[in-house]
């Protein structure tokens, strides 16, 4: 009878195998283990036996085969080049998306401070014109006062002034609210109409 064995037995091959086995059963490579095959090795004939006069004759004959045994192992490893190739798209992936964040947050508080600035600036005319429209009022009161002889031309002359005053405050309240218009325009990078936006015009409010 032969004798059973193993394919690999001495230490070396055991090691060798066992460090195989554990990279093939990684999550990542997921191969199945190599086996260690159980083989047979049949008894020796007659003719391995005996000294150079058997060696000489054995050359001569047809039954007398070599054996040879050899284990081909492959696995697959992964393309560490492309995996560090889709790390860095993804890496300048999240960089243009989180600068295209930071863009956005920056144009919205500019065009929201744009926008707050035209309506503060709305109200001042707004308020400016209505003290200007006082100050003429007053103004042609005081007038009607001293054609009457019940006013002074020291008092006159302050009206005049006062409404001079309001009037030059209300004009710089028109420049500053046509200032702040262009700006938001500037911030929107396009006109007002373009986008369906409309500012109300303190001419418009009386």
């Amino acid at each position: 009878d032969g004798i059973t064995t193993n394919l690999f037995t001495s230490t070396g091959d055991l090691a060798l195998l066992n460090g195989l086995n554990q990279v093939r059963t990684l999550p990542t490579i997921g191969l199945p283990p190599v086996a260690n095959p159980a083989i047979v090795i049949p008894p020796q004939p007659d003719y391995v036996f005996g000294g150079i006069g058997r060696s000489m004759s054995n050359m001569f004959r047809s039954d007398a085969p070599n054996y040879s045994v050899g284990v081909t192992i492959s696995f697959p490893i992964r393309n560490r080049t492309a995996k560090a190739n889709l790390a860095g798209a993804e890496i300048q992936q999240n960089q243009l998306e989180t600068q295209t964040r930071s863009q956005e947050q920056t144009v919205i508080v500019e065009v929201r401070n744009a926008v707050q600035a035209v309506e503060t600036t709305r109200q001042v005319v707004l308020t400016s014109r209505r003290a200007r429209e006082n100050a003429e009022i007053q103004l042609e009161g005081e007038r009607k006062l001293y054609e009457a002889g019940r006013s002074t031309t020291f008092l006159l002359i302050e009206r005049e002034n006062a409404l001079t005053r309001a009037r030059n405050i209300e004009i710089r309240a028109e420049t500053n609210y046509n200032k702040a218009v262009a700006d938001l325009q500037r911030v929107t990078s396009t006109t007002l109409q373009a986008h369906n936006i409309v500012v109300a015009s303190p001419a418009n409010d009386k």
